[in-house]
């Protein structure tokens, strides 16, 4: 007789919103926790994708504190590191059951603890598990300080010059970023040129600090409309993710911003500010190329619109839009098709051509052929989803193709299962929560903790 009495106990409205604030609470605690524990990176340390950034982590300590911690042995570290990720996955967890079960964590309280979370892990978290982000600052440096076309040079050229981006970055081939991420990395250095190299690295943090804010806040719309009254729940979902939080603020990584400018065009769309929508992915485009993808499940929405005038018209207007960043940033920086010479790089031999890339190497014609040949299970996939679409009736029909699409792209193309490639994944899914949105976000979630896992798993040495 008293079960259920126990049960609405439990799952009450003030219960909810306490189950609510006590696992975020737990999550972002264990980050943090998390954060300090970086600065004991074991010297040696390196995980499934390469060694860690050991040199990151002693530029943070240094000027932020001043000293270098002691380095800790390999055995505590990995330990540690799996409890306080899995302690942040846990609190994280009950949160998002809570908040789906009707709890709430009040908009304002969350733009709060979002914003002090990702400015906390952009500023103290160290550079420590990629070297991605003293990458971006390389290329941006050798224009502002040096007047070279980062699109014609690699890092490698800075260690001539003696820059101390060499110190912490080396590849052998020049940008593969879309030009639109070029210059916010430009801007970036050039602002902060007359400064350390230190806070030119925090300065693009930060960039991917604002942009989960931005990502959670435009989530927090699309939701609203998607799946009425799981806005606040999609902010929180999106926000105190801590894939996001480490991947996109902690580790610096562009996917935070490439996927944020898409999900406000998102929910621009949907608000039907089609032109808007059309330059937000254009941008994200212009941050990695992927995107583009998106463009054709948005323009097919569009053109089922019956209240629509100048069909055409608009539908050539947001094409021109959504293409322009891209095509007006690389003709910055042209100097011939050489200028392309990092993407077909990355085309032909994916995120390893940083490594491996060699002056010379070229993409045939028959290489771009059999790529897409290989490719055949996702092209099947966009045009099963573009018929969906089509004959959907919701507006946000695109949204949830688009969610779903990204799942095919990255399972059936990716080459190296980079924890941080999970952001477009994992950030797009939580737009929604009707069925597809909720299982896409289970199986997202799923993969993007478990390969997390890989930052603790220590592989034997390779000759």
């Amino acid at each position: 007789m008293n079960v259920p009495k126990v049960r609405d106990d439990i799952e009450s409205p003030a219960a909810l919103n306490r189950w609510v604030y006590a696992g975020a609470s737990v999550s972002i605690l264990s980050l943090l926790a998390a954060t300090v524990l970086q600065y004991f990176l074991p010297v040696s340390f390196y995980t499934r994708w390469g060694y860690a950034n050991r040199k990151g982590v002693v530029d943070f300590s240094r000027h932020l504190f001043g000293g270098i911690a002691p380095s800790v042995d390999i055995a505590t570290f990995s330990h540690c590191f799996v409890i306080f990720l899995m302690l942040a996955w846990a609190g994280y967890i009950i949160s998002v059951i809570a908040g789906y079960r009707g709890g709430i964590l009040q908009k304002k309280h969350a733009l709060v603890i979002i914003s002090v979370a990702s400015i906390a892990l952009g500023i103290f978290w160290p550079a420590s598990l990629s070297w991605d982000t003293y990458g971006y600052v390389g290329f941006a440096r050798m224009k502002v300080l040096y007047g070279l076309n980062p699109y014609m040079h690699s890092i490698d050229f800075l260690h001539s010059l003696h820059d101390p981006v060499a110190y912490f970055q080396k590849n052998c081939a020049p940008s593969p970023y879309g030009p639109v991420w070029t210059m916010v990395s430009i801007l970036v250095v050039w602002f902060l040129h007359s400064v350390d190299l230190f806070w030119q690295i925090v300065g693009v943090k930060l960039i991917e600090s604002i942009a989960l804010v931005a990502a959670a806040l435009a989530g927090r719309s699309i939701a609203n409309r998607v799946s009425p009254g799981k806005g606040d729940l999609a902010m929180l979902a999106i926000g105190l993710n801590p894939l996001l939080l480490i991947e996109g603020p902690g580790n610096g990584h562009n996917d935070m911003l490439m996927i944020a400018l898409l999900i406000v065009g998102a929910a621009l769309f949907l608000r039907k500010r089609f032109m808007l929508a059309a330059i937000f992915l254009g941008l994200s485009i212009g941050i990695k190329l992927v995107t583009i993808a998106a463009l054709p499940l948005m323009l097919i929405a569009l053109v089922r619109r019956k209240d629509l005038p100048n069909r055409i018209l608009v539908i050539s207007t947001v094409v021109m839009l959504a293409l322009a960043p891209t095509l007006l940033g690389y003709a910055v920086f042209w100097e011939g098709w050489g200028t392309l010479t990092g993407l077909r790089a990355q085309w032909l031999m994916g995120p390893v051509a940083q490594v491996r890339y060699h002056p010379g190497m070229e993409l045939s014609s028959g290489g771009i052929v059999n790529s897409l040949v290989k490719q055949w299970p996702l092209i099947v996939a966009f045009l099963a989803l573009s018929a969906c679409v089509w004959m959907s009736k919701k507006e946000s029909a695109w949204i949830s193709a688009w969610a779903i699409l990204l799942g095919f792209i990255f399972f059936s193309s990716a080459q190296v299962c980079f924890p941080w490639y999970m952001i477009w994944l994992c950030a797009m899914s939580m737009t929604g929560w009707n069925r597809i949105h909720l299982y896409a976000t289970c199986l997202y979630l799923i993969v993007g903790f478990t390969w997390m896992m890989g930052y603790t798993v220590i592989p034997l040495p390779m000759n």
